[in-house]
């Protein structure tokens, strides 16, 4: 029988952003385990339940698009002591609480931005600071439009839904030191829409953001 947190071996679903993700447990000296449907990511599996038949994960990640996140953590959960799920993980709140209530497994979502490189000196900063104020530049880009990443049903709710954990993981850290928080101010601008990107770092794509 598995003992738990014995498994040296972690499970990486996803070899998009989960690449970083393989490389890095790698260098923590973990056994990794790769999965992606397509043959020419080269990853150890092509489907999930080749890869946990049998097998336990110290740890699985899960690194696909926002819409498969929930069915492949309920198809994980019996095969590992953690979860992780990239951002922005489920759809709701329920959602996660329906997971976790049904397993022992630990269920996590990645906030990327607590463990940037620079996270100590940021929380220097905002230690000797009155107020902080976060901002979120994306560089007049609509990251792989036509993709379900732009479409709302499958990446719950669009862009901003998927970037927002970024703005969370750095209030998490450096809020700390603070008694209250508020929103003081907000603004959205957005300079480039889908009928006018045409011709993008990703491709030609038609008006409608489909891509050709």
């Amino acid at each position: 029988m598995h003992q738990y947190g014995n498994s040296n071996s972690s499970l990486v679903i996803g070899m998009g952003i989960g690449n970083l993700y393989a490389d890095v447990l790698k260098q923590l000296g973990r056994e990794v385990v790769t999965v992606d449907s397509d043959p020419n990511k080269k990853a150890t599996y092509t489907n999930v339940q080749d890869a946990i038949h049998g097998k336990w994960y110290g740890t699985v990640h899960i690194c696909t698009p926002n819409f498969t996140h929930e069915p492949i953590a309920k198809l994980v959960a019996g095969n590992t002591d953690i979860v992780f799920v990239e951002k922005p993980g489920f759809e709701n709140a329920n959602r996660w609480y329906s997971l976790v209530s049904g397993t022992k497994t630990r269920v996590m979502m990645v906030k990327n931005n607590q463990w940037r490189e620079n996270i100590e000196d940021l929380r220097a900063l905002a230690n000797r600071a009155a107020t902080i104020n976060l901002n979120w530049i994306n560089r007049d880009r609509v990251p792989s439009p036509g993709t379900w990443f732009t479409t709302k049903e499958l990446a719950f709710g669009g862009v901003s839904r998927d970037l927002m954990p970024h703005l969370l993981s750095l209030f998490i850290e450096l809020s700390g030191a603070y008694k209250k928080a508020e929103l003081i101010h907000k603004s959205v601008h957005q300079r480039w829409h889908l009928y006018q990107l045409t011709n993008t770092e990703y491709g030609k794509v038609k008006a409608d953001g489909i891509c050709l």
